[in-house]
């Protein structure tokens, strides 16, 4: 007599055509969450002959999922192009049509709860960093190396949030070489708004329901506002107070993309890493160049804390105030306005009717005297072959959509 190999269960041969399940001998709780164990080596036949894109596949069933009731019968499928409405099944209740849509926030607290955090810290430490730089002024002054730290670190991260996180990550407004995508993803990060993936599945479902009841930070809320405290709480919600309410969006639906590619998500994972290095980089460089103490404490401050407060009231103005008062000159569904004089702190983000009428435009430039920096760059690294592809509107497409002709703002 041979000798049976101990740990291999016995198996029955169960015919089972793949599709829909109608009618399943097997018990729901006798069945394993994945479909084929490894020992259990499938063997494809000939397509049906119905016309179906399904065949028959050969599983050998083990005993211990099976049940005394579970013998081994024929398990009858469906086509999956039939509805689920149709599906009559014993074991099987009618799924709500409500739960078949993915869910555009995650119902998760502790998600929630660790969002708020570090939006209160990433909000209130530079608030009151930038108010000791303030007062400090007196006594440390302000030398042309902490000025040109604050200036190029501002430059750098707001770039990288604008470039980066906005046209590049969430638009895909243009191909980058893996260089530039890196250096956009670290200096995104950097300027303390959030992880890449995080930002841009908030940008994305911004975009999808823009103004309305589940954009993330709307400064219209519902109902709208009828009166000064009203006009007030809805300018603090589109601005900041949203990161202390809203819920985690979903980003399985909005970035998975971005879930998808190894390197972008290893610098969503060391986010914090990297505003550490925001911070201390600037403050490493002013410390050797001047020699003190002094200058690593001023590149720390202004650098650092006062720069990344810069960057985030600066594109938190995008939110707010491009939505409630500036120019409209194309016809879009949302209150996007532009607001030329925010043109120059936002690197071109504050054209932001612009952006909403062409939301896939990397260059938001449309007339003569429209300053967009972020757009002046993408057209320099386009230059030197780092960028490629860049995507903009036609002029039929302009005019089409143009309903506000001028000359100038």
């Amino acid at each position: 007599m041979g000798t049976k190999r101990p740990h291999e269960p016995p198996k029955v041969d169960t015919p089972v055509q793949l599709g829909t399940l109608t009618d399943m001998a097997v018990p729901e709780y006798a069945v394993p969450k994945y479909v084929v164990p490894k020992y259990a080596v499938p063997k494809y036949k000939e397509p049906n002959i119905n016309g179906d894109y399904f065949c028959q596949l050969h599983i050998s069933v083990p005993r211990h999922f099976r049940t005394p009731k579970a013998t081994p019968k024929t398990m009858t499928f469906i086509d999956k192009s039939q509805p689920l409405s149709d599906v009559k099944s014993p074991n099987r209740k009618p799924v709500p049509e409500s739960d078949r849509k993915p869910k555009i926030v995650l119902d998760n607290p502790y998600l929630k709860q660790m969002q708020q955090r570090f939006a209160y810290v990433t909000i209130l430490t530079p608030t009151v960093g930038t108010i000791v730089a303030i007062a400090l002024l007196p006594i440390l002054g302000m030398d042309l190396l902490t000025l040109g730290l604050f200036i190029s670190f501002y430059l750098l991260t707001i770039v990288g949030i604008e470039v980066g996180y906005h046209r590049y990550f969430s638009h895909n407004s243009f191909r980058a070489h893996p260089a530039v995508k890196i250096a956009l993803a670290i200096c995104g990060s950097m300027a303390a708004q959030g992880p890449v993936i995080h930002w841009v599945s908030n940008h994305r479902r911004h975009h999808q329901y823009s103004d309305q009841p589940d954009d993330p930070h709307s400064p219209h809320l519902h109902p709208p506002a009828t009166n000064l405290s009203e006009w007030i709480k809805s300018i603090w919600h589109g601005h900041i107070g949203w990161m202390f309410t809203s819920d985690v969006t979903n980003a399985t639906l909005y970035s998975r993309d971005w879930l998808r590619d190894p390197l972008i998500a290893r610098i969503n994972q060391l986010y914090t890493v990297w505003i550490i290095v925001g911070l201390l980089l600037p403050s490493l460089i002013g410390g050797l160049v001047s020699m003190s103490w002094t200058g690593a404490l001023q590149g720390f401050l202004w650098g650092g804390l006062v720069r990344i407060f810069g960057v985030h009231h600066a594109i938190w103005g995008v939110n707010s105030i491009c939505h409630l008062w500036g120019a409209q000159p194309f016809k879009t569904k949302e209150c996007s306005r532009n607001v030329g004089w925010l043109s120059l702190v936002t690197v071109g983000g504050s054209w932001h009717n612009n952006h909403h009428a062409f939301p896939n435009a990397a260059i938001l430039q449309f007339y003569w005297w429209q300053v967009d920096l972020g757009g002046w760059l993408i057209h320099l690294l386009k230059r030197v072959g780092l960028v490629s592809s860049i995507k903009a509107p036609s002029a039929d497409l302009l005019a089409a959509k143009t309903v506000l002709k001028t000359d100038s703002q």
